[in-house]
């Protein structure tokens, strides 16, 4: 059973983590319902990163997925109602630009491509650190968490995706952490983005 408290702190997160972005702009409802799928499912982790005090709203939180296509494939054939409804708000208030980007993440595949065996790799879907604890190393320890979750599960490699543009200290970060650039890729609205990957074995 998903702890209600827990998938709010994680949608409160994201939000505090990414003003601004799209998911965020969906509303807390629309992250909810999606880290609800990610803390069920067997194909996720969801790695956090948390203060010892009690109380504590968490200093960070990653997610990861082994074989994303799959995982985001049935996500959305099955609840693809529940996540329009969810995002209705925002759609009503910005219709042309939010259904756009629905449609998009209804065929939302983990941004898997031919070039690289995405199905024997784990997607690093989400890494947030609060404001509060940026300069900690937070995000460094996420990310070896996820690293070693990925090798526990046999996956040849981790990748990502990020913004290329106006994002020069996010692509600093993973590249001093082992992260070789691949490609990058367009998507809607002329969006630019750079696609990682770290070899494991």
């Amino acid at each position: 059973m998903v702890d209600s408290a827990q998938v709010q702190a994680f949608a409160d997160l994201h939000v505090q983590a990414f003003p601004g972005f799209f998911l965020s702009q969906l509303g807390p409802k629309f992250l909810a319902l999606l880290y609800t799928h990610y803390l069920q499912s067997e194909q996720c982790a969801c790695i956090l990163a948390s203060d010892d005090s009690a109380g504590r709203a968490p200093k960070g939180l990653a997610v990861a997925i082994r074989q994303p296509s799959l995982f985001y494939k049935d996500l959305f054939a099955k609840h693809w109602l529940a996540f329009a409804l969810r995002a209705l708000p925002s759609l009503l208030k910005n219709p042309l630009f939010v259904a756009k980007k629905l449609w998009a993440a209804v065929f939302y595949r983990g941004d898997q491509v031919e070039s690289l065996d995405t199905e024997n790799a784990v997607l690093l879907s989400t890494i947030s650190v609060s404001p509060q604890a940026q300069g900690q190393g937070v995000g460094r320890q996420l990310l070896q968490e996820v690293e070693a979750w990925a090798a526990e599960s046999g996956a040849a490699f981790v990748y990502l995706t990020t913004d290329r543009d106006a994002n020069v200290e996010v692509n600093g970060f993973y590249q001093r952490n082992g992260y070789v650039l691949e490609s990058t890729l367009k998507k809607s609205g002329n969006r630019i983005m750079n696609r990682y990957i770290k070899r494991l074995r």
